[in-house]
């Protein structure tokens, strides 16, 4: 494009396509490959060329500087709109099947990165928003195996579950109307069993946040059950009792189950 072009020189400055014009363009370009030489002359434009290179901290501070604010509010072309849940499905899918490399690249990319929050003090409606969002985070993106085992034989005893309920501890399987079922791995929980002499401090913590977990949702009303990760690969009987004990639960009145246990 010649520099007479470029601006209010361009006769299309100031001027949209319509969302119609879009589909036809959309439509007519559907399936076309482009010649080589005209990619490279986009990608020339549109800085994929750069790939692997570098910007230095100063290009990085101009540019950051000429975009200051123009993304804001309803600058932003995604202001006011929000993902379908197919959408959304569709992105949670991706991160599920991230390979370990690709995490452990992220993890080591942003080693050292300070966080934009770093020393700022959130409001109570913010801290709010991100208590929110995070109980609609899941933690790991995939199923872990004893969490499947629990899964199909409650699937087989016909009792229905739904998965990491956003409450307080997201549940690994919540019963309705109120029975919070944890699957927990014995490393990442503390097992007092399996680590009875290699206590960590991270083990320490993490028992003490399940404790906390257990008596605050029974203080709300629910019924709690946690299975260990041994328990359910080599205790196979003790684990039929206690589903069966959730079923009956399950079927219950709300009073009769009250604040019960079983851990």
């Amino acid at each position: 494009m010649s520099e007479r072009e470029r601006g209010a020189g361009n006769p299309f400055y100031g001027k949209h396509h319509t969302e119609a014009t879009k589909q036809k363009l959309r439509l007519m370009n559907l399936g076309k490959k482009l010649p080589e030489e005209v990619k490279q002359k986009i990608a020339a434009r549109s800085g994929i060329g750069r790939r692997g290179k570098h910007f230095t901290d100063e290009s990085k501070r101009k540019i950051a500087l000429a975009l200051k604010g123009k993304f804001d509010g309803i600058k932003n072309p995604f202001y006011g709109r929000h993902h379908t849940e197919e959408t959304i499905e569709k992105l949670r899918a991706i991160n599920r099947n991230r390979s370990e490399e690709w995490r452990k690249k992220i993890s080591l990319g942003n080693m050292g990165h300070t966080s934009p929050n770093k020393g700022k003090k959130l409001s109570a409606e913010t801290r709010e928003k991100v208590r929110i969002a995070r109980l609609k985070q899941v933690f790991p993106f995939k199923d872990t195996k004893i969490e499947v085992a629990i899964q199909n034989k409650l699937g087989q005893m016909g009792v229905t579950f739904r998965k990491h309920e956003p409450i307080l501890g997201q549940p690994d399987l919540f019963i309705e109307p109120n029975i919070c079922v944890f699957v927990d791995g014995c490393y990442w929980h503390g097992c007092p069993t399996c680590f009875k002499e290699e206590r960590s401090d991270y083990m320490s913590r993490r028992t003490a946040a399940d404790r906390f977990v257990n008596e605050e949702l029974i203080r709300r009303g629910y019924y709690v059950f946690r299975f260990w990760g041994h328990e359910i690969e080599n205790k196979a009987d003790k684990i039929e009792e206690e589903l069966l004990a959730i079923k009956r639960a399950s079927r219950a009145s709300e009073d009769s189950i009250f604040g019960h246990v079983i851990a």
